[in-house]
């Protein structure tokens, strides 16, 4: 039978071609929303992994200094208590203090550049996702072409200041960003005290 001129106007109006006016099978729609479902799951699984990684390796690297901090002071007072007594009864005591605080402060620093780089997957994971799935519509407008995530944030601020050119704003604002962050200054530490370990050890053996 022919269809009614009225429905394929109707169908036309919009289009210019005809229409399909049969509804959609709901098999269709149900598997459209599952496949839906299945992707958030499937990107909060990502997510909550990402995050889970960085809190646990980030946390024990901030652990890791309080605990070189305490060792520290155990082994500066004892060490502090046999100069203060004087006398040469001590002297082995003296020697395996500062050896034993040479050899901590070695392992510490090796122990952090670890953690290190186990913090760093995490926030490379955590990096793609924002500008992937969390903040790929969302932007900030920020000048530079910054991205508007969080960590992607930082990490294109900073790529942007160090590659400043002539601007010697930028290089400043980038040497002071670097100058700030815990990867300089918790291996600096560490090695601060094994420096002065050594240099006791010199002093005890040689002097």
């Amino acid at each position: 039978m022919d269809e009614s001129p009225f429905y394929v106007l109707q169908a036309t109006a919009f289009s210019g071609e005809p229409m399909n006016t049969q509804p959609t099978p709901f098999h269709e729609l149900q598997g459209k929303a599952m496949a839906g479902k299945e992707t958030d799951e499937l990107l909060k699984l990502r997510l909550d992994y990402a995050w889970n990684w960085f809190e646990y390796h980030a946390g024990q690297r901030a652990r890791m200094v309080n605990y070189f901090l305490i060792i520290t002071g155990i082994l500066g007072a004892a060490y502090g208590n046999i100069v203060i007594k004087g006398g040469n009864e001590h002297q082995g005591l003296e020697s395996v203090l500062l050896i034993s605080g040479l050899v901590m402060s070695v392992g510490f620093v090796c122990l952090d550049i670890r953690n290190r780089q186990l913090v760093d997957l995490g926030e490379d994971v955590l990096r793609q996702l924002e500008r992937q799935s969390l903040f790929s519509s969302f932007h900030m407008g920020l000048a530079g072409g910054i991205d508007s995530g969080i960590l992607s944030r930082e990490k294109s601020e900073e790529a942007n200041w160090r590659n400043g050119g002539c601007c010697e704003a930028k290089r400043w604002r980038w040497l002071c960003h670097r100058l700030v962050k815990h990867s300089l200054w918790f291996p600096l530490l560490e090695s601060f005290v094994g420096s002065l370990c050594l240099l006791g050890l010199i002093r005890r053996l040689f002097c």
